[in-house]
């Protein structure tokens, strides 16, 4: 939907590249760290 509004607004070259650059790094980033943190709980002390 970022990359089409660039297009559109006709600034594909500076503003298109970050939507698909980001998006796959910010879902990979995510959910190794969703994984990360599950694995890690914090243990509270009763």
């Amino acid at each position: 939907m970022a990359s089409g509004n660039a297009g559109a607004l006709g600034e594909l070259g500076t503003m298109g590249l970050a939507s698909p650059v980001f998006s796959p790094w910010m879902h990979v980033f995510g959910s190794v760290l969703a994984n990360w943190r599950r694995q890690h709980t914090i243990k509270k002390k009763a």
